[in-house]
């Protein structure tokens, strides 16, 4: 069985690689490569698969002993991540729509202009990160028994002030009440953990 620290790296690597591919599927439908919906499409094909790769990282690498209430939470994460991709596709349009008829912006004063790449490239890249979560909640419900205490850690990085309150909050592994980015000012820049208690 690969070492956590082996399986965080090949989890972290994979989930990069992916955001790079949707930052580009978000470059072209902003410079006019792919429509609309055949960004949509990529991009709800790279959730999926991204869904299920971290939910396999965090269950040791393996298919094998993933639940039906697994593939729910994969499932319920797939369905939230196409609602929030749904919402960013309406938005790609209309402001491609405003920027063409020379709609003027109420809040600048200034004319319309289609999304910059950089802008696309940021908010693509949200859903990749989104998907850490997905694997801190299999790795943790799988990472022992049901009875074991953990502890809500925080990482060598920066912290929002949810995180900060939440430090050193103790649960027990089958009844955690929150998961990394849920509840959070960060969302999906969490990057906290649940760890066994000493």
């Amino acid at each position: 069985m690969p070492s956590r620290e082996r399986l965080e790296q090949a989890a972290e690597q994979w989930r990069v690689g992916v955001g790079d591919q949707m930052a580009f599927a978000a470059r072209m439908v902003g410079q006019g490569a792919f429509n609309p919906a055949q960004f949509q499409e990529q991009m709800r094909g790279m959730v999926k698969d991204l869904q299920v790769r971290m939910a396999i990282f965090g269950n040791d690498g393996t298919r094998d002993g993933l639940t039906q209430r697994d593939w729910g939470v994969v499932g319920r994460e797939c369905r939230t991540q196409y609602a929030y991709l749904n919402g960013f596709t309406q938005d790609i349009v209309q402001r491609q729509q405003l920027a063409e008829a020379g709609a003027i912006d109420p809040k600048t004063g200034a004319p319309y202009e289609v999304y910059s790449a950089a802008y696309l490239e940021n908010r693509a890249q949200l859903y990749a990160r989104a998907a850490r979560a997905t694997y801190e909640r299999i790795r943790t419900e799988h990472g022992g028994e049901n009875g074991d205490e953990l502890v809500w850690t925080l990482s060598a990085a920066e912290h929002c002030a949810t995180c900060l309150e939440r430090d050193g909050t103790v649960a027990r592994r089958d009844s955690i009440p929150f998961w990394p980015g849920q509840g959070t000012d960060c969302q999906v820049n969490c990057r906290c953990s649940w760890e066994l208690v000493d």
